[in-house]
């Protein structure tokens, strides 16, 4: 659901770490780091967490159950690489000259493409499995099985790695007089590599085909909730006949119960499922401008002159981004009754755990065998309660 970095807010050469007290960008940045993004993503990390725990719990797989779990673990990826890449550089002093940060940025930095990449497309294929559900019940029983949705998933994640393959000879460590930096390849800063793949087929296939499919489904998916909205209150508000019998009325008053139980199932998934796409298509949006900026910026040198807009725009896609992947949790829990009630029996059930593993506690100063009756089975079966001669009263 989720497309956790920009590429202008990661890309931090040796250089620039150092910024200027009066860059009011810079200061607005690091108070956002800090005091937005930061929550958001100590929030998102045991939300996430927390979610896939509960979506595992379902008594029933459905494929729409393990696409929201691809994306759950998607977006926790995607949190952990922020933390790791962006975060702590603003929190922690001197992190991004350490060893741990640049050899880690070297090869994290194509990771995070690839969690792009499989979060976007994995909306899609969630997006695709509800409308066939939605549209096509009969042919969702063949279309949208468990197979197919891994095989689809398998697929995906494979074309996902052969597209981000080449992030990975974009940059390189080097050990220089003054220590280690981080410098660009030459590949990343051709012309025709960055007319050509970052900005033409990376806009395409990350941001605007799978927009386009979001869209074209999710309105699809929208008509169709208001269709069955309107049947059910036909059902609901249809007067019976006068003469009608017990039993007609009585088969009358289960089917419209069992087609509200149902309704109310399949709308809570499917707005589930519009909720995470329109929150989708805002946050590309952003991304998508501020990485046509840096990309253009990277490799054009007469378009030096949109760096303060391009940092502005990456500041304000860094928190949207990042909220989107945090509120998970906080989307199923609004907009799912199942959800809500599963939480809170694994919530309870972890809350159990956790106390029975504590050491027993006494609060008396008698000793343990003063204090515990004894249970005492007699021959006849009758079960005789005793305790110490000083506790005991004659009859």
């Amino acid at each position: 659901m989720a497309i956790p970095l920009n590429d202008s807010s990661m890309m931090i050469w040796a250089n620039a770490s150092h910024q200027r007290p009066d860059d009011w960008i810079a200061v607005t940045r690091n108070v956002c780091e800090k005091g937005l993004v930061l929550p958001f993503i100590c929030f998102g990390l045991f939300g996430n967490l927390f979610t896939f725990i509960v979506l595992c719990r379902y008594p029933q797989k459905t494929t729409t159950q393990v696409l929201l779990q691809g994306i759950v673990v998607t977006d926790w990826l995607s949190l952990f690489s922020t933390l790791l890449l962006r975060t702590l550089r603003q929190v922690v002093p001197g992190y991004s000259q350490t060893a741990f940060f640049l050899h880690g940025f070297r090869w994290l930095y194509p990771c995070v493409y690839i969690f792009r990449f499989a979060a976007a497309w994995l909306t899609v294929l969630l997006t695709r499995d509800r409308f066939i559900a939605v549209q096509y019940p009969l042919a969702a029983q063949r279309l949208c099985t468990l197979y197919r949705t891994y095989l689809l998933m398998c697929v995906m994640l494979a074309c996902t790695l052969i597209f981000s393959l080449p992030r990975f000879f974009e940059m390189h460590v080097i050990d220089s007089s003054v220590g280690l930096q981080i410098r660009s390849t030459d590949l990343l800063t051709h012309r025709g590599y960055t007319l050509g793949y970052r900005i033409v087929a990376y806009l395409l296939f990350m941001y605007l085909i799978p927009m386009l499919f979001m869209i074209v489904l999710n309105t699809g998916l929208l008509s169709s909730l208001r269709r069955a909205n309107r049947r059910r209150q036909h059902l609901v508000q249809t007067p019976l006949d006068g003469s009608a019998d017990r039993h007609s009325v009585l088969s009358r008053l289960s089917k419209v119960q069992r087609s509200s139980q149902r309704s109310q199932q399949n709308t809570s998934t499917t707005t589930i499922v519009i909720t995470i796409v329109f929150i989708c298509a805002i946050c590309n949006c952003t991304a998508m401008v501020a990485h046509f900026l840096w990309s253009v910026e990277t490799s054009f040198l007469e378009f030096q002159n949109l760096k303060n807009l391009r940092r502005v725009i990456s500041t304000l896609s860094n928190m949207l981004v990042t909220l989107n992947c945090a509120i998970n949790f906080v989307i199923y829990c609004l907009c799912s009754r199942n959800f809500r009630r599963i939480s809170l029996e694994t919530f309870l059930r972890m809350h159990k755990c956790m106390v029975s593993e504590r050491p027993p506690t006494f609060s008396s100063t008698r000793p343990l065998s003063n204090t515990l009756p004894m249970r005492l089975m007699s021959y006849d079966g009758d079960v005789v309660h005793s305790g110490l001669a000083s506790d005991q009263k004659e009859n």
